[in-house]
């Protein structure tokens, strides 16, 4: 007979077509049609699903559906056997990977872990600030509270003394201004301010040129120096500050540098030697880890090559050819700026530190590390030799901790040198699990193999990104214990931030000495996008307007208002402070 597939010819008691595969129904003893796909061994066929028979008595739409019902099997058998080759390919290949490639893929996972950890936690991207030209910063510091026992009289009339200090940088507007003032409360003492509108630099204070401002045009200030003194040899100073602040960004070459360092990294990786050393059970950060020992050798050459990448890298931002251009943008005459470039050309900015480093890798040779892989990751790195008779031990602790802890949540540094040994340590939820930030990081250093740490100095911090209302949300704690002498620094108060802005307002910084309270700050921090000037210039005096008269006039006006100032100061002090602080300060004073 022959097959009703493909016609080619079969036995009579065939239930498959040698050719094609298809089932022959007659033969298998089933109604044509009601057949199941089968697999061809030949000519690559498949899954096939045997077609419908125009003699079996089913109708057109019936066929249809069948049609249907063999494809779909088709497809998924397709897909099933896709995975299952998938999965083989992935159990082969792990069963058959090189113990560097583990080291490999261990090292990226775990520097992964970490750079990820803070995706959760908004911050600003202060590069992005800088790119777009507009940025705003504002601080303050004001005395809150002070312990006057410390000192024996009443210090309560100081509370509310402080000063503050912020800028305005709108790029594109070429715009700028900057104000550092000294208040009480909410009365001002004194202030300094500065606009810079294009090449127009004005400058004035409250108390001093009330509300005069002094200006200036940089481009022509050489020019109009020399008519005002008759010294040609200043004519030539101009320069344009918003000129200069983009030439000092334009040098920036960030995204160079990384490439470097990553194209570095990557070469340092492929040069390393990896042996698989067992398994062993190691304690990290308090918790007995089940990893794997693999031996690690990078090759001097390997470092010494790094090493060369990086100097090269950090010299490639050429700040010697930066500062010749912002010294031309300020027309310094070029003989000026020659001899001031060869003081410059001839300084070695990273000379001395990487030779000293180079000096460091000839004494140490090839390193070798003891590096323990756990659950993909590293848990640990040890090195330990022997240099110049010193014994040297140094250990990264990553992972571990209590039970249910993040991996990202514990880690450790340990250095041990004859004995003695320093030890960094820090815990907590840093990935921001349950809407909560904390870390408690300690630096202690131990003498002689005690287990008592001779100093001690603990960070402890929690921050709720979106908690508590309007409340408090941020809590930060350093402490310093020595011998003879203790401290500790605890802040509390608010922290709201965004992609592109960062507020922080501390009601309370407090400043603890042997466990009495000296004082209590109260601290703010802004940083943003530019909304605008806070400094107005209305009527400037411009310097290169005024003849010797209107110069004597203007010194004579600041004077005047420098000696109402003292006496306006005398009459404020005179009605806040007491008569035995006024006299303790006027004594110190």
């Amino acid at each position: 007979m022959f097959c009703r597939n493909c016609g080619s010819e079969m036995r009579d008691d065939a239930k498959f077509c040698p050719n094609c595969g298809t089932l022959n129904s007659s033969a298998a003893g089933e109604p044509d049609g009601t057949s199941g796909p089968v697999w061809s061994s030949s000519g690559g066929q498949g899954w096939n699903t045997p077609p419908q028979s125009q003699t079996s008595g089913d109708s057109p739409a019936d066929g249809g559906k069948q049609s249907r019902r063999g494809l779909g099997l088709m497809i998924g058998g397709g897909v099933a056997a896709v995975a299952v080759i998938a999965l083989l390919v992935v159990t082969v290949s792990g069963l058959f990977a090189s113990p560097k490639s583990r080291v490999d893929k261990a090292v990226s996972k775990t520097m992964s872990a970490y750079s990820d950890v803070n995706k959760g936690l908004e911050m600003p991207d202060m590069k992005q600030l800088w790119e777009d030209k507009s940025v705003s910063v504002r601080a303050s510091v004001e005395l809150k509270d002070i312990n006057s026992q410390l000192v024996g009289y009443d210090l309560s009339d100081l509370y509310g003394l402080g000063v503050r200090m912020s800028t305005n940088y709108d790029g594109s507007a070429r715009k700028m201004d900057a104000q550092l003032s000294a208040f009480w409360d909410d009365e001002d003492i004194a202030a300094l301010q500065m606009l810079a509108d294009g090449a127009k630099l004005y400058f004035g204070s409250p108390q001093f040129t009330g509300d005069t401002f002094i200006g200036m045009n940089t481009e022509t200030l050489g020019a109009d120096l020399a008519e005002m003194t008759g010294d040609s040899s200043v004519e030539d100073i101009s320069f344009n500050i918003f000129e200069l602040m983009d030439i000092i960004m334009s040098t920036e070459s960030g995204e160079d540098f990384e490439k470097a360092i990553h194209d570095a990294n990557k070469t340092l990786m492929d040069q390393i030697e990896a042996e698989k050393d067992g398994t062993e059970e190691i304690e990290v950060n308090g918790a007995d880890i089940k990893a794997t020992l693999y031996n690690v050798t990078i090759p001097q050459d390997a470092l010494e090559d790094y090493v060369e990448t990086l100097e090269d890298a950090l010299s490639a931002v050429d700040y010697v050819d930066m500062y010749e251009r912002l010294f031309k943008a300020m027309g310094i005459p070029q003989d000026d700026i020659d001899y001031m470039m060869a003081d410059l050309e001839d300084l070695d900015i990273y000379g001395e530190l990487f030779d000293g480093i180079r000096y460091a890798l000839d004494e140490l040779g090839d390193l070798d590390l003891e590096v323990y892989v756990s659950q993909g990751h590293i848990s640990a790195v040890i090195y330990k030799e022997t240099i110049q008779g010193t014994e040297v031990e140094i250990g990264l602790y990553l992972g571990g901790g209590e039970k249910g802890d993040q991996y990202v949540d514990n880690l450790s540094l340990e250095i041990e040198i004859e004995g003695d040994k320093l030890v960094v340590a820090s815990s907590g939820n840093h990935t921001g699990k349950g809407g909560s930030y904390t870390d408690e990081t300690t630096l202690s250093l131990l003498e002689g193999g005690s287990k008592s740490p001779m100093f001690r100095l603990t960070s402890d911090m929690e921050y709720e990104p979106k908690g508590k209302g309007k409340g408090d949300n941020f809590q930060w704690t350093i402490d310093v214990d020595a011998p003879g002498a203790n401290g500790a620094v605890k802040m509390e108060g608010r922290l709201t931030t965004s992609k592109n802005s960062l507020d922080l307002k501390l009601d309370d910084v407090s400043v603890h000495v042997m466990g009495l309270k000296v004082l209590s700050l109260g601290v703010e921090y802004y940083v943003g996008p530019c909304d605008g000037m806070d400094i107005k210039v209305k009527s400037p005096m411009m310097i290169a307007d005024m003849d010797e008269y209107d110069a004597l006039e203007l010194i004579s006006d600041i004077e005047d208002n420098a000696e109402d100032w003292a006496y306006d100061m005398q009459d404020l002090l005179g009605s806040r402070l007491s008569e035995e602080l006024l006299w303790q300060l006027m004594y110190a004073f």
